[in-house]
């Protein structure tokens, strides 16, 4: 369950009910979406405030309703997710040792970087992409 809160007030203004466990929140640098990485190891992109699914793929899930578009960049849990600066990139972390980079404009994922020792818990938000040499 995602809960909004406010510094002003002791209880919740909505909660937002989830179908898979969310590991994480973070919101773009615009306000008006959220990143959610869940437990399926993929990362739910939702408007804010109503956090509904921006995004659809264009065929059907089998009961005629469009399924919901998430990137899908680890094998296991994705833990953490962080939008660079700019906007231009968004770095996933998960349970499977693995940093994805995606990039907003297409969301397609351009690089992994694969040597972690452990789980991604936590991403910096000055995330840059690696040059290639």
């Amino acid at each position: 369950m995602i809960h909004t809160l406010s510094p002003t007030q002791p209880t919740p203004l909505a909660s937002h009910q989830q179908s898979v466990q969310t590991n994480h929140v973070a919101f773009c640098w615009g306000g008006d979406k959220v990143f959610a990485p869940t437990s399926e190891g993929r990362t739910r992109i939702l408007s804010y405030p109503d956090f509904e699914p921006l995004l659809n793929v264009p065929y059907s899930d089998g009961e005629g309703d469009a399924s919901e578009f998430a990137l899908k960049g680890h094998t296991s849990s994705c833990i953490t997710a962080e939008m660079s600066p700019t906007g231009r990139w968004l770095a996933t972390g998960g349970g499977d040792a693995v940093i994805s980079m995606w990039d907003t404009s297409k969301w397609m994922c351009l690089r992994t970087i694969t040597n972690m020792v452990g789980p991604v818990r936590t991403i910096s938000r000055d995330i840059r992409p690696l040059r290639t040499t």
